[in-house]
């Protein structure tokens, strides 16, 4: 079946066993690796950065009408 054919529950469901996993394992690391570098470093205020938006970055996972980008 082609995506115009899956609705949007099916979407969602197939989001979060494939997109969560692979969400939970970036933002743990982001967080884990923001506390390996001096605070004010450029690697610790990228991944801060990442972390501080999770909340925006996991729509995708929970709204199928959310695009990819």
């Amino acid at each position: 079946a082609g995506l115009e054919e899956i609705s949007g529950e099916q979407l969602r469901g197939i989001r979060r066993g494939r997109s969560r996993p692979i969400h939970d394992r970036i933002f743990d690391l982001a967080r884990k690796e923001a506390l390996a570098h001096a605070p004010s470093s450029v690697q610790a205020l990228a991944l801060n950065y990442l972390v501080k938006r999770e909340s925006e970055l996991r729509k995708f996972v929970e709204d199928p009408r959310a695009p990819l980008d």
